[in-house]
């Protein structure tokens, strides 16, 4: 551990954390926008991030169709390693730079088919009286 300011630091391989599992931004690696020192139980890994200068995609309000179908898609294709836990740089890009997780979208696209449904069943209805 390094002593800095008065706060203790952890530092591997040149980069200094706060702490276990808490992401940073690195402006100043060539491909990789975010770092983080990920641990779990014994294990700690340093993993790299999402590609520098591209923009995540965070659930906002008002979003656009097109806004929405680009975080979940990434999520949908990414959904095996996102899984995979916090040893993994699917995980984290999921975390801090689109957010919201695929199960919550799914359960909404569950609710909107739910709903498509019952209007069928309701329009089917009143056509037979």
């Amino acid at each position: 551990m390094v002593e800095e300011q008065g706060l203790d630091m952890i530092e591997v391989r040149g980069e200094r954390f706060k702490g276990f599992n808490i992401p940073k931004r690195t402006p100043k690696h060539p491909t990789k926008s975010h770092a983080v020192l990920a641990k779990v139980g014994d294990q700690v890994r340093l993993i790299r991030f999402g590609q520098q200068g591209v923009k995540g995609s965070p659930k906002k309000k008002n979003e656009s169709e097109a806004y929405r179908n680009r975080r979940l898609s990434f999520k949908r294709r990414h959904k095996r390693n996102i899984d995979r836990g916090p040893l993994f740089p699917a995980f984290w890009a999921d975390k801090v730079k689109w957010f919201d997780s695929i199960r919550e979208a799914d359960t909404v696209e569950k609710i909107n088919d739910i709903i498509l449904a019952m209007k069928e069943v309701l329009y089917t209805i009143k056509g037979t009286e």
